[in-house]
């Protein structure tokens, strides 16, 4: 409700906010078409969704999975849906929101250009629950959003992932817990109602670990900048695959259903191994001659 801290009580830690009236324009940018006009408008990528798997549990390249690259929508993870406003989705509960009440996220469509437009084909409503805007909330000044500092699930994470990498089994448990990292997992999997993860992901460290990368990634959207310190901690951040940033491009069928969809770059991050480190001042690196400059600066 209006000027109530949301998160419940799995959120344990939240930053201090001076000024509630202003917290959601503090904080964030526009995380979905809410009838502004300040042009600021975050949206994910298409190669970020693809982190969300399925209903069933398995990610989307697996070949049972059921996931179908011309109807990409249908069937995902539920985090999907929590998360994630795709073409033809309720943005605004009112009718009298016009042409703003349902995503027009298509090519031409109104909300893939202009102002507020998602350059990348999605918007996201983390932080933006269906219900507050400019026509369902003209009070909406009394809305609160909190990027959480720390809550339960980014423990549970943490510990599947200590716990595989030091016992190096996802079957593996610290001694006298009797949890492991593969039960840890599946506590944040199933109170999203997605099955345990499947066997054939428990064998090895390395198959396992995607299941918490993508875990992490679907779990923690968008949240405390988890995804940009996961990828610099995992020293993955310079891997090509993280760098692309896309969107999809598509037209709307006669049913609806896009149609045409085609992954489209729109930006080549720059990241190098000497990213994975700050540089020293130069006025630090001359004080004494055994103080170098970190690699690469």
């Amino acid at each position: 409700s209006d000027m109530t801290i949301p998160g419940g009580t799995y959120v344990i830690m939240f930053p201090p906010a001076y000024d509630p009236g202003r917290v959601k324009w503090r904080m964030f940018s526009t995380p979905i078409a809410m009838g502004g006009t300040n042009g600021v408008v975050e949206t994910p990528t298409h190669n970020f969704i693809k982190n969300f798997g399925m209903a069933n549990g398995l990610p989307i390249d697996d070949p049972l999975s059921g996931y179908n690259e011309n109807d990409p929508w249908v069937g995902r993870d539920p985090r999907f849906y929590k998360d994630i406003i795709v073409d033809g989705d309720k943005m605004v509960i009112s009718n009298s929101a016009g042409v703003d009440q349902y995503a027009k996220l298509y090519n031409g469509g109104k909300h893939r250009g202009g102002n507020n437009g998602s350059p990348t084909g999605y918007y996201y409503k983390t932080f933006s629950p269906i219900g507050y805007n400019n026509w369902d909330k003209p009070g909406m000044n009394g809305f609160q959003t909190y990027p959480n500092f720390l809550r339960l699930a980014d423990i549970y994470l943490m510990y599947a992932e200590a716990v595989l990498q030091g016992y190096e089994s996802a079957k593996a448990s610290v001694p006298g817990s009797g949890l492991t990292a593969e039960a840890a997992v599946n506590i944040i999997r199933n109170r999203a109602t997605v099955p345990d993860v499947d066997q054939k992901f428990t064998g090895t460290v390395p198959d396992f670990m995607e299941v918490i990368i993508r875990e992490r990634a679907m779990e923690l959207a968008f949240e405390s900048n988890h995804r940009w310190h996961d990828l610099r901690r995992w020293l993955m951040a310079d891997q090509k695959k993280y760098l692309d940033k896309t969107a999809i491009d598509f037209d709307r069928g006669p049913n609806g259903k896009p149609i045409n969809l085609k992954e489209r770059v729109v930006i080549t991050r720059v990241f190098e191994k000497k990213h994975y480190w700050y540089p020293f001042p130069v006025k630090s690196t001359m004080l004494y001659p055994g103080f170098g400059q970190n690699p690469g600066w």
